[in-house]
């Protein structure tokens, strides 16, 4: 099916072409715009959704989404909150097709459940490895979380660490590692 405003590759190039994820994230996209009406809000409030707007733009896979709200985060002016309004609510339609489409595709999930404990295991051994700087260790273990359920931090998290890889950003990796631990 044709989405006007919502582009599944483009979403899944910043996902490590992780359907699921995707899936996930819009589910909760659509959880949080369901019942905003971002005209009503005050400049404060409107200023930080239209940027959450932006950052969650690509993640989605909406491009329009992405310029109108960068445009209105730059000039600070809200002469386009009614258009990015009408765009929001299109767009949040589209999400809900999508979603509607996807859960009536076959699963075919290969992927294993796995304790908590395991998942933070595997993290800790590729912190241990882009300490060590070695690189091939790193890339082994990611393939191994790859095969695993994980939850949408980890999911992120992951797709973040397999960027960093391919540029040998060791020190990059090691610092996502300590806060998603941190924050654990």
């Amino acid at each position: 099916m044709y989405y006007k405003y919502l582009d599944k590759n483009y979403a899944l190039k910043y996902l490590d072409n992780d359907l699921n994820l995707l899936s996930n994230i819009l589910v909760n996209f659509l959880k949080q715009y369901k019942n905003v009406n971002l005209c009503t809000l005050q400049n404060d409030f409107f200023f930080k959704e239209v940027h959450q707007l932006k950052s969650f733009s690509k993640n989605i896979g909406s491009k329009e989404l992405f310029l109108i709200s960068e445009e209105i985060n730059r000039t600070q002016n809200r002469i386009y909150e009614e258009k990015l309004q009408k765009l929001l609510s299109k767009l949040l339609e589209e999400i809900e097709l999508f979603l509607k489409e996807e859960s009536n595709m076959p699963i075919k999930n290969n992927q294993k459940k796995v304790s908590d404990e395991d998942i933070k295991s595997l993290f800790d051994d590729i912190l241990l490895y882009a300490k060590k700087n070695r690189p091939k260790k790193v890339e082994d273990t990611v393939d191994k979380l790859k095969n695993f359920t994980l939850k949408e931090k980890e999911h992120i998290l992951l797709a973040k660490i397999s960027e960093e890889i391919k540029m040998y950003s060791f020190k990059n990796i090691v610092s996502l590692i300590e806060r998603w631990k941190d924050n654990a």
